[in-house]
C-alpha cells in the first residue's frame, strides 16, 4: 500500500519527532544533573574543602598574582577535600608541584569543555539535525571532557615510565655514595647534583625528598611520601626498603646493593620475557605480510606454465 504524504507534513512531523526528542534529553540531563549535585553536595558534607584548600583551587593565593580566568577555576574546582586531595597527588605524579596547578587544570578544563560544547552545536546546527554531525558533535562534546583527564594520565604514565628507565643508574651512584662513608642525606643530595643533566625527572624526585628531610620530616615519612608520587613498583620497593632499613637501624649499604642486586635480575628477567613474546607476535603480521608473497613466487611460474599449455 502506498501513501502519498505532502511533503510539508513529512518536514513537521520531522520537526514535531526532533523537539520532542530534545526534550526528552534536557530532561533527562536535568535529572541526571540533580542526582550528581545531590552527590557532591553529600560527599561535600562528609568532607568540606577547607578555605585555604578552596583559595588554592581557584588560583586566589594570598602574597601570589591571580591566575587569569579564575572564575572557570572556580567553577570546576574540586567539590570535596577526597576530590581535591587526588587531584593533587595526580598533579604532583605528574610533575606539577606549583601551588597553582590546581587553579590552572581547571581552567585547562574549563576551556576544554567550553569548546567541546561550541563544536557540538556547531555541528548540530550546521548539519541540520543530521545524524552524522549529531555523531561527531557528541564525540566532540565527550572529549572536551575527557580530554584533560586523558592527558592528565598520560603525562603521569610517561613521567613514571622514565622514573623506572633512570632508577638502575641512580641506585648504582647511590650504593657508591653510602659505601664511600656518605649519610642517606648527603648520599642523595650528591646523586641529585650528579644526575640534573642525565636525568632531571629523578633528580627533582630526591631533590623533594633532601628536602622534606632538612624540613624535618623521618627518612620513611620522606620515602613514604615518594612511594606515593611515583606509581613505578620499583621506585616503591626501593622507599620501602631504605623506610625499613632506616626504622630498624641496618646497614644502608648492605641492604641497598642487594637490592639492586635482585632488582638488576628482576630487569634481566623482564626483559627475557619481553624478548620470548616477540616470537609468538611476529607469527601473525608475518604470516599476514608474508604467506601472500611466498605463495605467489612459488605458484606463479607453475600457474603461468598451465595457462600456456592449455591455451
Amino acid at each position: 500500500m502506498h501513501l502519498d504524504l505532502d511533503p510539508a507534513v513529512l518536514k513537521l512531523a520531522l520537526v514535531c519527532c526532533a523537539l520532542a526528542t530534545a526534550i526528552a534529553v534536557i530532561f533527562a540531563a536535568r535529572g541526571w544533573w540533580k542526582a550528581w549535585e545531590a552527590r557532591r553536595q553529600a560527599q561535600s558534607e562528609l568532607s568540606p574543602v577547607s578555605k585555604e584548600d578552596e583559595a588554592v583551587a581557584i588560583g586566589e593565593i594570598p602574597g601570589q598574582k591571580k591566575i587569569p580566568l579564575a572564575g572557570l577555576a572556580r567553577l570546576m574546582r574540586p567539590k570535596s577535600g577526597e576530590e581535591l586531595s587526588a587531584l593533587r597527588l595526580n598533579l604532583a605524579q605528574a610533575g606539577m608541584r606549583s601551588p597553582e596547578a590546581i587553579a590552572l587544570f581547571g581552567v585547562v578544563r574549563g576551556i576544554s569543555v567550553i569548546v567541546g560544547a561550541f563544536l557540538f552545536l556547531v555541528l548540530i546546527i550546521g548539519s541540520g539535525f543530521n545524524s552524522g554531525g549529531m555523531l561527531l558533535g557528541c564525540f566532540f562534546l565527550l572529549g572536551g571532557l575527557y580530554v584533560p583527564k586523558f592527558w592528565l594520565n598520560s603525562k603521569i604514565q610517561a613521567r613514571q615510565d622514565i622514573l623506572s628507565l633512570s632508577l638502575p643508574p641512580t641506585l648504582d651512584l647511590l650504593v657508591t655514595c653510602i659505601e664511600a662513608g656518605l649519610g642517606l642525606e648527603q648520599a642523595l643530595d650528591r646523586v641529585a647534583t650528579e644526575i640534573v643533566m642525565s636525568d632531571p625527572i629523578m633528580a627533582e624526585e630526591l631533590s623533594v625528598v633532601v628536602g622534606e628531610i632538612r624540613a624535618g620530616l623521618s627518612v620513611g615519612g620522606a620515602f613514604r611520601k615518594l612511594s606515593e608520587r611515583v606509581t613505578s613498583d620499583e621506585v616503591r620497593n626501593l622507599s620501602n626498603v631504605i623506610a625499613q632499613s632506616a626504622a630498624l637501624g641496618a646497614a644502608l649499604g648492605r641492604t641497598l646493593r642487594d637490592y639492586a642486586t635482585s632488582a638488576r635480575r628482576r630487569r634481566e628477567l623482564a626483559l627475557e620475557e619481553t624478548a620470548g613474546k616477540i616470537t609468538a607476535r611476529l607469527t601473525l603480521p608475518l604470516t599476514i605480510c608474508l604467506l601472500p608473497s611466498s605463495m605467489l613466487a612459488m605458484m606463479g611460474p607453475a600457474v603461468v606454465i598451465v595457462i600456456n599449455t592449455m591455451f
